[in-house]
């Protein structure tokens, strides 16, 4: 599930078009692209799979679908916010994305 708070933002649209790779292999993750301001756009993905794995490597599973992004729309990369649902529902950053 990719949630999106604009999708007529050229940005936020470029992230989701970014992320569907993961998504297809990834069907339990829930992902969440929104633009918090004209200059910031924020990324939380939820999934069952990152249970167990570092941070580094959760990182290195999708840092490489937006770096990849051109500089105008990767600049706006503000959180990449990694997380699995019990750390989603403890985290309190986490805590944003359910009220954008």
């Amino acid at each position: 599930m990719i949630k999106f708070n604009d999708m007529s933002d050229a940005t936020v649209k470029a992230f989701y078009n970014a992320l569907e790779p993961y998504m297809k292999e990834h069907a339990e993750a829930k992902v969440d692209v929104y633009r918090r301001n004209s200059g910031s756009v924020r990324i939380r993905v939820v999934d069952p799979d990152f249970q167990g794995v570092s941070m580094t490597d959760r990182d290195q599973g999708l840092w490489p679908l937006v770096e990849g992004l051109p500089e105008d729309v990767f600049s706006q990369l503000s959180l990449l916010l990694l997380l699995t649902p019990n750390e989603a529902t403890d985290s309190f950053i986490s805590r944003a994305f359910e009220s954008s």
